[in-house]
């Protein structure tokens, strides 16, 4: 009997107390927070690191998509929720960011409106017809274009309503008014066309822009947001009012497009939603908006909207931009 009561005395000690779990239960609910929350301070980190960030950046739509059925199968067989919830937390944060560089903003309605459109056409482009017509169906008072080779110029000076145009190398624009190439200004020649448009009580200088791809890798976004910052640069010490135009080949996740956004305004977001421009084989799982068409921010823009360019892998944009009321 003695030898029974201490072996019950010794598995009262070794048991646990009744008041640990309830230790235990603040740590796996502060645990939990934490987990949730975790994926919402992108919002805080993405601009500390320019090239991984933005490698995150443009694919977040598939981490988003990823993470929510990863950790719910994983909830599904460890019977566990905590995991989905961490997994539909990544999946809004995810969607946030991807949505939030596209919503709407509130702005006047230009005063004498500039309808603009632009388009990267592609350079192998097999129709050029189609996308000749297309750009041609437009009806825009000034259509700026990247990657033609010569012969899309030739054709594209063919277009009555639009009798002036500069081109250099594979940038071009084409107007109704008169327009006169202005020097680089410390802007890379090869990547932006500067020009003055003698718009009617309005004249602007306008930036057609082909920016660098940055799929070679990390330091490719660097260089990108290295661009961004000169053409903001060059904008800032503009005398007249600034439009600027082109393939970007930046996704508006990336901090490159926060660098121009921040500094100019988003045309293509004054009063609707701004659409992808990309579409290229798998790339639309991306949704990309690499196009795009900023303005100082004494001018307005309305009537933002893509459309399609045949033999393109791009949609093209159009906008009216003018002097804010």
């Amino acid at each position: 009997m003695p030898l029974l009561r201490g072996m019950g005395r010794l598995m009262i000690m070794a048991s646990p107390s009744p008041d640990r779990p309830a230790r235990a239960r603040p740590r796996h609910t502060l645990l939990a927070v934490a987990l949730i929350a975790a994926p919402w301070m992108w919002f805080v980190l993405r601009d500390h690191d320019g090239g991984l960030a933005d490698v995150l950046a443009v694919g977040l739509p598939l981490v988003a998509v990823g993470a929510l059925l990863i950790l719910g199968l994983v909830a599904i067989v460890r019977r566990r929720w905590m995991p989905l919830w961490v997994g539909i937390s990544v999946f809004l944060a995810c969607l946030a960011a991807v949505v939030e560089p596209r919503l709407p903003r509130s702005a006047p309605l230009p005063e004498r409106p500039v309808k603009i459109a632009m388009a990267n056409v592609y350079d192998r482009n097999q129709v050029p017809d189609a996308a000749i017509a297309a750009l041609e169906s437009r009806s825009v008072d000034v259509l700026a274009t990247v990657e033609m080779n010569a012969t899309f110029w030739e054709r594209l000076d063919g277009i009555a309503a639009l009798p002036y145009g500069v081109v250099y190398g594979e940038l071009g624009v084409h107007g109704r008014w008169p327009m006169t190439l202005l020097r680089p200004a410390g802007l890379p020649r090869s990547r932006v066309l500067r020009v003055r448009v003698d718009a009617p009580g309005r004249p602007f200088v306008l930036y057609v822009a082909h920016a660098l791809n940055p799929r070679t890798g990390t330091s490719a976004f660097a260089a990108q947001q290295a661009f961004a910052r000169s053409v903001v640069a060059t904008a800032s010490r503009e005398r007249r009012p600034v439009v600027v135009v082109g393939d970007f080949n930046t996704s508006d996740r990336t901090l490159a497009y926060r660098i121009l956004d921040g500094s100019l305004r988003d045309a293509m977001r004054e009063g609707g939603v701004a659409g992808s421009t990309y579409f290229g084989g798998w790339w639309p799982a991306l949704m990309l908006r690499i196009d795009h068409v900023f303005v100082s921010t004494d001018w307005c823009a309305a009537d933002g909207s893509t459309f399609r360019v045949p033999g393109s892998d791009h949609r093209g944009i159009e906008v009216s931009v003018g002097p804010c009321p």
